[in-house]
């Protein structure tokens, strides 16, 4: 009944899915381990770098939001083809002849 992707569907997700877990891992491990570190000053490279990071951290605090509606989407879309499915299934000859029958 569910609509299943293909296998380089499901690979590709699972390959982006740990891209992106990679990705905050070593951020987080960047922040903490230069967040004392020593300055130079202004323009310092360190300081501009985990700057960079914390934005990037920042920024993905948004996608729970697009999950919440992909999941919203997909079981709308499930609900959609479930119910077209109890439509067609009751459009048998019998239940139309019982129909007019009635």
């Amino acid at each position: 009944m569910f609509v299943s992707g293909s296998r380089k569907d499901k690979v590709f997700a699972g390959l982006v899915s740990c891209l992106f877990l990679l990705m905050v891992i070593t951020s987080l491990f960047y922040i903490s381990t230069n967040l004392h570190h020593r300055c130079s000053g202004e323009n310092c490279p360190v300081c501009e770098e985990i700057h960079l990071t914390w934005q990037t951290m920042t920024t993905i605090q948004i996608v729970p939001v697009f999950a919440v509606a992909g999941i919203l989407l997909l079981f709308a879309k499930i609900f959609s083809i479930v119910r077209s499915s109890q439509e067609e299934t009751s459009r048998t000859l019998v239940s139309l002849k019982v129909e007019l029958l009635a």
